[in-house]
């Protein structure tokens, strides 16, 4: 369904009642940086422009509407059995908070394509409560990775490790498709460890038979492609394949294994 809303548009207010007036299946990307259930309350700097502004992040069931605790229940029986367990094993204030995520939650699993994925921000706070919150919503295969990123490169905390990272939890629908991201290598790695190049640029020998002639190579774009045929020395004793490669097999595809296959008679490669 189409977005009954211009991209990039910018809302204020609760994101509820935003998200209850969007259309389904909508939106390829969803970010959410909640509260984290933290117990503290936040205030604008002085002499910005928000100056005097507070936000009170702890919760109590007077914080959430009652009509949210029946349409969990009957809509989620599983999802709010987590919950209620929550409010037993942590206390009413963590209940109260997974129950303000979750009406949210089950709205952006509305919204969301079946292609799209979500990222979730938050802390040891509630992350594993939030987990178990969104393995009933949006389903445990959905889970893809929980991200921890370091903030700090130190923090001094009384009685225990410093508490200085914090979590993306990662959920992608059952047909999104994912990306590979890669960093270029810097020229150190690459000097040290990609000494040999052919047609595809450098690249690292990884593994070696000596007969038939097949050598397991990466190259610096992270493509892993196996070399057979002959071979030849050059003074620094490296192996450089010839030429008239034949080019990947059939079926196969850009980005996984490539077989390159030359002419020649069978020798093992020398390093």
């Amino acid at each position: 369904m189409k977005p009954n809303w211009q991209n990039r548009t910018l809302w204020t207010g609760d994101n509820l009642d935003i998200l209850r007036g969007m259309n389904s299946d909508c939106v390829d990307l969803i970010y959410l940086d909640p509260p984290f259930n933290s117990n503290r309350t936040y205030s604008a700097p002085i002499g910005s422009e928000a100056a005097g502004a507070a936000f009170k992040d702890s919760w109590t069931l007077d914080d959430v509407d009652l009509a949210w605790h029946g349409e969990i229940a009957e809509r989620e029986p599983a999802l709010y059995g987590v919950i209620d367990a929550a409010g037993l094993a942590h206390s009413k204030s963590m209940k109260s908070y997974l129950i303000m995520m979750a009406v949210r939650l089950l709205e952006m699993k509305r919204i969301v394509k079946k292609t799209g994925s979500l990222y979730v921000h938050c802390d040891d706070a509630a992350s594993h409560y939030l987990k178990m919150l969104m393995d009933c919503i949006f389903g445990k295969t959905c889970f893809r990775n929980e991200i921890v990123w370091q903030r700090y490169g130190s923090h001094n905390d009384a009685r225990k490790y410093g508490r200085v990272s914090d979590r993306l939890l990662f959920y992608a629908l059952r047909g999104a498709t994912w990306n590979t991201q890669r960093l270029p290598l810097d020229d150190e790695t690459v000097a040290r460890n990609y000494r040999h190049k052919d047609e595809r640029g450098a690249l690292r020998r990884r593994r070696s038979t000596p007969a038939p002639c097949r050598v397991e190579v990466t190259n610096t774009h992270g493509e892993a492609y196996t070399i057979s045929g002959n071979s030849r020395k050059t003074g620094s004793k490296s192996w450089m394949p010839r030429s008239g490669f034949t080019g990947p097999r059939e079926g196969e595809h850009r980005g996984e294994r490539f077989i390159w296959t030359r002419w020649g008679a069978s020798r093992s490669p020398t390093s």
